[in-house]
Formats: structure tokens, sequence, C-alpha cells
């Protein structure tokens, strides 16, 4: 009997669908007008997604401001995944960290990007690249002066290029004037959720070269550059990017070997051929071998102003053929540069100002902070030191808990500086609990016994 009235219920249903259909027809209201692309049931439904959306948007940033609200900048997950508990009810939300103060929040088929500063970017302007062919037309978008700001481009698999094509750097800076509407930086949130790069061919003498060529007001995470890539250019050279401009490289690394190519001045480094302007180098490290026709060789970084290079390691040897040859960056040029736990391990080599952090800092930089950092690579040069080569008599320097192998600065311990102090192997293999929180023990002995840093 129940069947039965199940059957008549589900006949009266269809019959007054049809019902409805037939009464809109007669009104002049045609099938495509009701479900085609356009259609009002198409468009409704559309309207409503786009409502749920902004409701869902809207309480994810609700979740961040109260986070944000308890007095801490980076977000934390366990307070935030309380705080979207508390906004989105009994929603089922999936929530995933990417390692860099940013998370990945997925709510049913939404996707959404929550950015370390609390910036919420919904799934329209996240853009996943796979192939070479994608990342190509990235790249040309770019440089045609798509800037992607506010947008977060993704990678989904290794991609491998083809070198016997020359590469076009993403991003061109084609002025020296960074302000310029000539140049055509990318300014968006670029995250290789770990994959890696292979096939750049790169032979020029032009500026800004890398896989990118400038950013600026940009983030770029978690991307490895691998050792199957030939890059040659000219001034700021880098495997990652060639002109960073306030912005944020994080766990990026470098296995190419780079070389600078401009006369005599270069800036060539492992991570980026030149920083600026309030940028941030973090957890990063270079494999590959650095070197310059000239001046300006660094294994993190090549020439560097208002920049912070922290926990950082360089295992590449640097070779200046000139001057400023630095295991982590070449040379300060001006303003204020903060270098925290970072080290070296391999031999850096130049005419003159060459250390094993740090090469040279000029006249016009302002401050030089140099803590927890060591050096047990090989340096060899005049003026050369242990932690930095030269720094001139105007700079204001902070040198603390610094320290050096014995016997690695032209075969000696080089000349006594502030807050370094020399060790012999054994006890620089000890010196992890004296470097910090930040690092740790070697104890699978994949630097030689040497500190390793926590994020290794």
């Amino acid at each position: 009997m129940q069947k039965q009235k199940n059957k008549q219920r589900g006949i009266t249903l269809i019959a007054l669908v049809v019902t409805v259909i037939v009464l809109i027809i007669l009104a002049g209201v045609s099938i495509a007008m009701l479900v085609g692309e356009n259609g009002i049931i198409t468009q409704a439904q559309r309207a409503e997604e786009a409502t749920t959306q902004a409701m869902q948007k809207e309480a994810i940033e609700l979740a961040v401001a109260s986070v944000q609200a308890q007095g801490t900048i980076e977000l934390d997950k366990t307070k935030l995944e309380t705080a979207l508990q508390s906004q989105l009810g009994d929603t089922e939300y999936d929530l995933t960290e990417n390692g860099d103060g940013s998370f990945l929040l997925q709510i049913a088929e939404r996707s959404y990007y929550i950015d370390s500063t609390g910036e919420v970017i919904t799934e329209e302007n996240m853009i996943a690249i796979g192939s070479t062919e994608e990342l190509k037309a990235f790249r040309d978008d770019v440089n045609s002066g798509n800037t992607y700001e506010g947008k977060y481009i993704y990678l989904t698999s290794d991609i491998t290029l083809d070198n016997s094509e020359e590469w076009v750097p993403i991003g061109l800076r084609i002025t020296d004037n960074s302000d310029d509407v000539e140049n055509k930086p990318f300014k968006g949130i670029f995250n290789g959720n770990n994959h890696e790069i292979n096939g750049i061919y790169i032979n020029t003498e032009d500026k800004a070269q890398g896989l990118f060529g400038f950013i600026r007001n940009s983030k770029i995470s978690n991307l490895t550059v691998g050792e199957n890539n030939n890059i040659t250019g000219g001034i700021s050279t880098g495997g990652v990017c060639g002109y960073v401009y306030n912005s944020i490289i994080f766990s990026a690394i470098n296995k190419a070997n780079i070389y600078g190519n401009y006369g005599n001045n270069s800036q060539v480094g492992g991570i980026a051929g030149t920083t600026n302007n309030n940028s941030i180098i973090i957890n990063s490290c270079n494999f590959g071998n650095i070197n310059s026709s000239g001046h300006l060789a660094g294994g993190i970084i090549g020439y560097s102003s208002n920049t912070q290079i922290i926990s950082c390691f360089n295992a590449g040897s640097v070779t200046s053929n000139k001057s400023w040859a630095g295991g982590i960056v070449a040379s300060i040029y001006k303003g204020k540069v903060e270098i925290t736990n970072c080290y070296n391990i391999s031999n850096i080599t130049g005419v003159s100002n060459i250390g094993g952090i740090i090469g040279d800092a000029v006249e016009d930089t302002e401050k030089l902070i140099i803590n927890n950092c060591y050096n047990v690579g090989n340096i060899t040069g005049d003026r050369a030191n242990g932690i930095y080569g030269h720094v001139n008599s105007n700079v204001d320097i902070v040198s603390k808990n610094n320290y050096c192998l014995n016997n690695t600065v032209n075969g000696n311990n080089g000349t006594e500086q502030e807050g370094v102090i020399i060790k012999d192997a054994n006890e620089m293999r000890d010196a992890s609990s004296l470097l910090g929180k930040n690092f740790k023990e070697d104890q699978n002995n994949i630097n030689n016994g040497y500190p390793i840093l926590k994020w290794q």
C-alpha cells in the first residue's frame, strides 16, 4: 500500500512539473530561456552560489580577524580552526598548512587561500599550473602587463621546459627604476607546492634573469629550481629570481649552476641576484655553483639592500673573478640588512672582500646585523674572513654569536672579528645548542655532522 502511495506521489509530482513547463511555454518562455547558459534557472543557481561564496568568505575573514585580534600577526592553525568552527557552525571543511604561514581551506567543492597576512583569496582567483604550456602562457601574460596582483598561482606537478628554447623570465625589469611603468613585474602569490622546475636555458647579458625576472609586492614559496638548468645572465641573475623588490621568497631551493656574465658588475646569487626594499628570504638554500665574470657573487643573494635573510644556507661553491663574494650575500649596498641563523659549508673565492657569510658592506649601508651564523667553508682572497670580509668603517655593525671553523681563511684563522668565535671541527659539530633554537644536531649526517637548521 505504501509503495502504491509513493508511486502516486511520484506521478503527481511529474505531472506538476510538466504542467508548470507547459504554462511557462504558453507564456512565451522557452526551455532554453529557463535552463540554457543564460537561462533564468541557471542565473538563479549562479546567484545562489555567489551569495553562498560571499557569505563563506565573510565568515572566513571574521575568523581570521578574531585570531589576529588576540594579539598575534601570524595565524596559528589551532586558533584558526577554533575560529572557523565558530563562524561556519556545522559546515565541514579541511584546513591545510602551506608551511609559510598561509593555509588552503576546502569547503565542499570550494577552495580558499588564506595568506599569512590574513588576506582571503577565493577560487576564481586561484590558478593551477601543471604543464610547460601553462607555465609559458602564464609567463607571457605577466610579461604583457598582467601583474596577477591578488591572485594565487600554484603548481600541480614538476615541470620540465624545452632547453633548446631560450627561457624568457616571468616578469620583466626593463628599466632600473622599479616604479617605471615600462617594467612588467609579477605581483601575485606563487606556490610551487614543493615541485621542481628543470630545462631553463638562459644565455644573455640582459638584466634580471632567472625563472622569475622581476617580482614586486609578491611571494614565492615551496619551489625548487633543479640541477638540469643552464642559467647565464647579466646584472641581477638568480636561480629563482633576478630582481626582488618588497617581496618574500620562502622555502626556495636552487640546484642549478648560475653564471653572471656582465663585466664588472654581475650581481649573481643562487636564490636572487638583487634584493631591495624590505624583502625577505627565509628557509631557503643553494646547492649550485655560483660564478661571476666580475664582482658580486653570493650563495643566496648577489647584491642586497633593506633585506632580511633568515634560516638559509649555502652548499655550492661561490666564485667572483674580481671582488665581493659571500656564502650568503656578496655585498650590501645601502640601507639595513639582517642575516640571522644562516650558514655556509662551501668554498668562497675572489680577489678581495670575501666572507663566509657576507663579502662586503659599503659606506651607504646604514646597519648590518649578523647573528647566530657559522662558516666551515674555505675562504680565499684578500680582505677575507670567516663571517664578514670587509665592512666600511661608517657602517653600524652588530655581530653576535657567530662561529667559524679554524684554518679556513687563506689557510689560517683570519683576523679577529667582533662577535665571531673560532672553533675546531669537533667543537663546530657540537655547536647546535650554542647557535640557538633554530638549529639542531646533524643526527643523520646530511651536513658532515655540522649543525643544521630546524626545517631541514
